[in-house]
């Protein structure tokens, strides 16, 4: 994903996100290249920032990443790993990556996933 950052108000927040997005890129072609043909279940994966506040989530609607949860509340990432996979665990496993590097960085997120 290309981020438009016209300026360096969140050079930060742009680094963490590509580090965040590398870790799910990374994680759902590890899933892949271990489960050669296996699709099943079919079904999307997202991370979840909740509370949706802070630096971070300001730097994410500036760029157009993402959308509020106007339903249970925080700040979703429809498949950060961005692969077309229709595995629901491909993309699990790459939104859960994504998690983990906010997580270590004490932004509350955390990866969920539905079966379509």
């Amino acid at each position: 994903m290309e981020l438009n950052m016209a300026t360096d108000k969140y050079k930060s927040e742009k680094i963490i996100f590509e580090e965040a997005q590398r870790a799910a890129v990374a994680a759902t072609a590890k899933w892949l290249s271990e489960h050669p043909g296996e699709w099943f279940p079919c079904g999307f994966a997202s991370v979840k920032i909740k509370p949706a506040r802070g630096k971070f989530v300001s730097f994410l609607k500036e760029e157009k990443i993402g959308h509020v949860d106007t339903d249970y509340g925080g700040y979703i990432i429809y498949n950060p790993s961005r692969n077309p996979t229709q595995s629901m665990y491909a993309k699990q496993a790459g939104a859960q990556a994504f998690a983990d590097v906010l997580r270590r960085i004490g932004i509350k997120a955390y990866a969920q996933a539905q079966i379509d």
